[in-house]
């Protein structure tokens, strides 16, 4: 992947709603030359290093993703997952494949799983109100 970033230096890099963030001026490589983050001129001047993560790269563009999207897809993916297993669960008890206890105990675990994400989403809301609140003043 070093090899195909070290092409892209000096371009501009757009964010997923395709406005621009910056230009790639740099990268940081492990010794198996991989890809570790990538550094990034914004509009305003500074400089933002950015795991590689973040990025993804699009024939010859580089796409930014901004953290907050991240974790919200994050979130969504796993709370899928999490709604299809109980789905699959209470259909399960409901043919009688699990018995009571079964049922009880694992629908329990991803009540409190689908718990954990209410509150990370809580926290990710509030964070960009925050962040908004900053912004609009």
């Amino acid at each position: 992947m070093a090899e195909k970033v070290s092409r892209l230096v000096g371009r501009q890099i757009l964010d997923a709603h395709n406005r621009t963030v910056g230009r790639l001026v740099g990268y940081y490589a492990n010794t198996k030359n991989e890809v570790t983050a990538i550094e990034i001129e914004m509009g305003n001047g500074d400089f933002l290093n950015c795991p590689v993560s973040q990025i993804e790269i699009d024939g010859d563009s580089v796409v930014y993703n901004y953290p907050w999207e991240l974790e919200a897809n994050n979130l969504k993916r796993q709370f899928d997952l999490i709604s299809r297993r109980t789905r699959a669960l209470d259909e399960l008890y409901k043919n009688g494949s699990i018995e009571k206890s079964i049922y009880e105990e694992m629908r329990a675990q991803h009540l409190s799983s689908i718990d954990e994400l209410e509150e990370h989403k809580r926290i990710l809301v509030e964070s960009l109100n925050e962040r908004s609140s900053k912004l609009d003043s």
